[in-house]
């Protein structure tokens, strides 16, 4: 467990920053796009099917932020 909770804490600092930089240029407020992408990891963080089946990360976290984005307009 403690090797997936690493795991899971370098995958988001290193994807943080696109996913914010992302979420805002799709003209969404900066607290939205906060609480989004913390959705998004949370949902990944405990369904470990779905994230033993993702083969690209980054495409992944980018299209489940635009889905959760526009779920929350």
């Amino acid at each position: 467990k403690k090797g997936n909770d690493e795991a899971f804490a370098f995958f988001y600092e290193f994807f943080i920053n696109d996913l914010y930089a992302y979420g805002i240029s799709l003209g969404c407020e900066k607290e939205i796009v906060q609480d989004a992408i913390h959705d998004i990891f949370i949902k990944v963080y405990f369904d470990e099917k779905l994230y033993s089946s993702i083969e690209h990360l980054k495409y992944f976290l980018l299209k489940s932020l635009k889905n959760t984005l526009y779920k929350y307009h």
